[in-house]
C-alpha cells in the first residue's frame, strides 16, 4: 500500500542536508558547509500555527508541512531548499501510512 501512496502521491522530490557546525579561529561558531542526508519523495504544503492548531492540535510554530513515506529517516535539524526559500525540520510525527515533517 504505502509504495501506491509514494507513487501517486508524492510529487515534489527535496534534499534535506545536515549541517557540519565548527568553531572559527576567534572562538565563534560556523556553519562549514552542507552533507547530503537524504532525497525524498514527498507532498509539501504551506501551513501556519495557527492551521496546525486547528487541524491537528498542535501547537508548533511551522510554514511547511511535508508529508512522506514512514520509512524515510529524517531527523530532526534538517536543512533544505524548496522553492528559494530555505528551511529547517523542527518536528517529525510519524503515522502509520505516512510521516508528517513540519518546518520553519
Amino acid at each position: 500500500m504505502n509504495k501506491l501512496i509514494d507513487k501517486y502521491f508524492y510529487d515534489k522530490s527535496i534534499d534535506l542536508y545536515t549541517s557540519e557546525k565548527g568553531i572559527s579561529i576567534e572562538g565563534g561558531r560556523k556553519k562549514s558547509g552542507k552533507n547530503l542526508a537524504v532525497r525524498i519523495m514527498c507532498n509539501a504544503n504551506p501551513t501556519s500555527n495557527r492551521l496546525l492548531k486547528e487541524n491537528f492540535g498542535i501547537d508548533i510554530d511551522a510554514s511547511l508541512m511535508i508529508t512522506c513515506s514512514p520509512d524515510l529517516e529524517i531527523k530532526k535539524g534538517y536543512t533544505f531548499s524548496y522553492k528559494g526559500i530555505d528551511y529547517e525540520v523542527v518536528e517529525i510525527l510519524p503515522h502509520d501510512s505516512h510521516q508528517k515533517v513540519l518546518c520553519r
